[in-house]
């Protein structure tokens, strides 16, 4: 589960919409993808805490997001679920920005 937020990070950093789109559990629309990515110019993540439940996932990420204002350091939380083939992915578009 570890790789896949890092993935999604990674994603949201290089605002790849197809990679990210591929770590969610249902396809995002493109414009829902490309209006969060409107919302930073880059992000870091600085941890992550998972909490998992058979089969589902609750993880607090610690990200540092970078925008036209300045630099933010703040705390959500992503929901996972496991797929048939063993992969986790989002539930819901992250708010990584």
């Amino acid at each position: 589960m570890g790789t896949t937020i890092e993935n999604v990070v990674l994603a949201c950093r290089e605002k790849d919409a197809a990679s990210l789109n591929a770590l969610l559990a249902a396809p995002a629309a493109g414009a829902d993808i490309e209006a969060l990515f409107a919302l930073g110019r880059d992000v870091v993540l600085k941890g992550q805490t998972p909490t998992i439940t058979d089969g589902e996932a609750s993880v607090v990420v610690e990200l540092e997001i970078q925008r036209e204002t300045g630099s933010e350091r703040v705390q959500r939380t992503w929901a996972l679920a496991r797929g048939t083939d063993g992969l986790w992915r989002l539930t819901a578009l992250p708010d990584c920005y």
